[in-house]
């Protein structure tokens, strides 16, 4: 029997509020129905041959976004906890949670995480926000996007608690202060933890915010000289498309230990 670790299941439609012009949906087969209902029968019979083929963690996603289920999603749930799962989590866009009824959802996210949902994966396109606004583009219905704002108390008090932020806490702190204020200062830094920390578990790494934020300040900057030298010299003076040639030529302006960093760079933001 075929092994496998992650059970995926499909909540719900196609339908979305967002237009994404890069939405992976758009890359697999459209379903034959738009019908969201679920013969229960075949769906626990399923499970049990995932159970048994390994699987440990559940996936519940979709073709559009699944919190426009949320009745499936409980279903969903309720069906599952007979069959010991040790991780279920929910991949989403954020939708409805960018609306102003996020407090309303307290209570069903309590419920879910006493059903077993113990993760909730919300997407993102990139940590600076102006560009994450632009790469989901508008929503259909005409609303604003601030996918920003989807922050916890819903999501927070579940999973994080009282406990300190870690340094990629920290990091992420800094990136989300990148994307919106002028100038990253421990001062913006704490502000922005105090939205997912309490002040007690916050005071507990003030003395290493600085130093996170210019460890930060440094990786965005050699970001910026490595694009910079790609997009200047590589393409524009050289028109350089082999990527060994590339990568020879970058090995001229950064040291030896700096190029599995300039390649990881170039491979992510330039796809060589």
């Amino acid at each position: 029997m075929v092994r496998t670790n992650t059970y995926t299941i499909m909540v719900g439609s196609p339908a979305c509020v967002y237009k994404c012009p890069i939405c992976i949906a758009k890359l697999t087969p459209k379903p034959p129905t738009i019908n969201v209902d679920v013969k229960w029968d075949t769906f626990d019979k399923a499970t049990a041959i995932a159970r048994d083929s390994g699987a440990t963690t559940v996936l519940l996603t979709g073709k559009g976004e699944p919190l426009l289920f949320p009745e499936q999603v409980s279903l969903y749930l309720a069906h599952l906890s007979h069959f010991g799962f040790s991780n279920i989590e929910i991949q989403t866009a954020g939708v409805p949670l960018t609306d102003e009824s996020l407090y309303r959802w307290e209570d069903r996210f309590k419920l879910w995480n006493y059903m077993g949902l113990n993760t909730v994966a919300l997407s993102l396109y990139h940590y600076n926000e102006s560009i994450n606004r632009e790469m989901y583009g508008e929503r259909v219905d005409g609303k604003g996007f601030d996918m920003f704002k989807v922050k916890p108390p819903t999501l927070e008090s579940y999973y994080r608690r009282n406990r300190s932020p870690s340094t990629e806490d920290i990091k992420h702190a800094v990136h989300n202060v990148f994307g919106r204020a002028d100038e990253i200062t421990e001062a913006n830094v704490l502000e922005e933890l105090s939205e997912d920390f309490n002040e007690r578990a916050i005071d507990g790494v003030k003395q290493g915010i600085e130093r996170v934020i210019q460890e930060v300040i440094e990786a965005l900057e050699f970001r910026r000289q490595v694009l910079d030298t790609y997009d200047t010299i590589c393409v524009q003076d050289c028109g350089l498309t082999d990527k060994h040639d590339i990568m020879v030529v970058m090995s001229q302006c950064f040291q030896k230990i700096q190029m599995n960093k300039v390649y990881a760079i170039l491979h992510n933001e330039r796809g060589i």
